[in-house]
């Protein structure tokens, strides 16, 4: 009986698998966006981080990062409704969160309850890991040193957050922005504002685009089944806060 029980659900999964669309799309932003700011200055605090920078470019902020043709990086797409009463497991795969160059890498990013998360310095000087959860949130607020090149023992999480803020105490202009969702489908747009959502069970849906400095919109959405659905947003001048104007 329970051999059959597992055949079955076995045999409902790849049903559902094998029925899965794709949501894909394009984040845009129209209007002018705020200017980006200069940290290179800021580098020169610490002399190790300076020199990592002395022959390359000068290093911005990414608060609005818009390509030449509109695209807007760094926004987290992800389902927020028509998956309730839904489990599903964490990938085996974990992610990474780098200490590269004095800046972490990825500035904004996903991840899934339960799925492994590696913070890492790859940096000669000193960093630290301070995490610092909203004001109602369940996840634990954290703060580690990291003196050295070196990875933290794997962490995850186990409550949604969107956004948990990552900061480093020892560089100020060092920020991440780490997404936490109980489901696979969400992604990161690139820098042409693309994002791909793959194996979405056909059904309606929201579709949320989460911004660090213009928060969450939500847009309704029809996944066809063994099909594929284009959503596209835009981002406007008028939705960036007062204070960045």
């Amino acid at each position: 009986m329970r051999h059959l029980f597992a055949i079955c659900a076995v045999s409902a999964l790849l049903a559902i698998t094998v029925q899965a669309g794709t949501i894909k799309g394009k984040v845009s932003f129209e209007g002018t966006p705020p200017p980006e700011k200069s940290i290179t200055e800021a580098m020169k605090s610490d002399p190790n981080c300076a020199a990592l920078h002395a022959n390359g470019p000068e290093v911005m902020t990414e608060h609005y990062v818009v390509g030449e043709d509109g695209g807007l990086k760094w926004v987290f797409v992800r389902i927020t409704e028509g998956l309730e009463g839904q489990k599903f497991d964490p990938p085996k795969e974990s992610v990474l969160l780098d200490q590269e160059g004095c800046l972490y890498k990825p500035h904004v990013f996903g991840i899934q309850t339960g799925q492994d998360l590696i913070i890492r310095n790859s940096d000669a000087t000193l960093h630290n890991v301070h995490i610092i959860p909203g004001r109602d949130s369940k996840n634990p607020e954290m703060n580690k040193g990291m003196p050295f090149k070196m990875d933290l023992p794997p962490m995850q999480f186990e409550y949604p957050e969107v956004p948990l803020r990552f900061k480093c105490d020892v560089h100020r202009w060092m920020f991440a922005y780490c997404n936490i969702v109980d489901h696979p489908f969400f992604d990161t747009t690139d820098e042409t504002g693309s994002f791909e959502i793959k194996d979405v069970p056909p059904g309606d849906y929201t579709l949320s685009f989460w911004h660090k400095k213009m928060q969450d919109h939500p847009v309704k959405v029809t996944v066809p089944a063994e099909g594929e659905v284009e959503v596209n947003f835009t981002f406007t001048e008028d939705m960036v806060p007062s204070r960045d104007r």
